[in-house]
């Protein structure tokens, strides 16, 4: 039983013990990422001004302004928290500009690498926005 930390979302494993775990830097790395994008700051105790929020932003008009704003906080909290990782082309995509996304989604791609591990990996997240 090795590894890095442990996979969220907790599942349980009869390979890692209890719970299933990470196995590799690039895949730890992934998931670390993945939740400085979907944490909205004060959400994490301690620290208060990490993450990005990407969801908070889907209650605002969705359009090249909103795009630009939530790129910038990306490049930011990246540069803050995880300074290791080099991003690459951030790009966003409505039911405007791809067919297989629902008119409520959006879907956020982001390039990035790992200089050190010499890995380069693409985190993709499509968020929907329910409306009441």
């Amino acid at each position: 039983m090795y590894g890095i930390s442990p996979k969220l979302p907790l599942k349980e494993s009869n390979q890692d013990g209890p719970y299933g775990l990470t196995k590799t830097i690039n895949e730890a790395v992934k998931q670390n990422f993945k939740n400085l994008i979907l944490t909205s700051p004060g959400e994490r105790i301690m620290i208060p001004e990490f993450g990005v929020g990407l969801r908070q932003y889907f209650f605002e008009q969705i359009n090249s302004s909103t795009f630009q704003r939530l790129t910038a906080r990306i490049h930011e909290q990246t540069k803050l928290y995880m300074p290791f990782l080099f991003l690459g082309e951030i790009t966003f995509e409505t039911s405007d500009t791809n067919n297989n996304i629902a008119y409520n989604e959006v879907a956020v791609n982001i390039t990035y690498s790992i200089p050190g591990v010499n890995d380069q990996d693409t985190l993709q997240i499509t968020a929907t926005q329910n409306y009441l």
